[in-house]
């Protein structure tokens, strides 16, 4: 048996990683803008439409704002997105934040709070298929007597439900 050979397709301006994708195809993804710094990257995507794949284009500032954007997990129905993030609004190096798309347009971030988000760094978000567990990662990072720098960290999970539903309440009681 042979295997297939690997398609680029859509393609990025610069490079794309940590790709996730949704039940109607459309991919979203961690990029950055041509001669950009890795830092000002953000999440970008690209719609699945009569068997191909649309124009990469860069989510807007609901998601993209603050520094280090990336790591997307899109919902299979795309009703929120999970994403890691430093914003003014965090507490540590990178913090998971939630936004939920309401007809088509993203909310603002909100932080995941402080009993996720710690002082070290939480990031590449992912949630069970049966929507019940969110996993993520947190570390940080050390610095060798040679001077270079080695990332130590686990994999941590939580009920997600309670979280996402005490969230969405908070937004609706503002």
């Amino acid at each position: 048996m042979e295997w297939p050979i690997p398609m680029l397709k859509p393609k990025a301006p610069t490079y794309m990683m940590y790709l996730t994708s949704s039940e109607s195809g459309n991919l979203y993804f961690t990029s950055e803008e041509e001669g950009g710094n890795p830092e000002d990257g953000g999440i970008y995507y690209s719609n699945f439409e009569d068997g191909d794949y649309g124009d990469i284009q860069r989510m807007r500032e609901e998601i993209n704002s603050g520094k280090m954007i990336a790591h997307s997990y899109i919902a299979p129905d795309e009703s929120y997105m999970i994403f890691d993030g430093e914003k003014p609004s965090g507490f540590g190096d990178s913090d998971l934040y939630i936004s939920f798309n309401k007809d088509g347009i993203w909310t603002k971030a909100y932080n995941l709070g402080q009993s996720i988000n710690t002082a070290q760094t939480e990031m590449a978000p992912s949630v069970s298929p049966d929507g019940k567990y969110l996993f993520f990662h947190r570390g940080f990072e050390i610095q060798g007597e040679n001077g270079d720098s080695e990332w130590l960290g686990n994999i941590y999970w939580v009920d997600f439900r309670t979280v996402k539903e005490t969230i969405e309440r908070n937004i609706s009681s503002n």
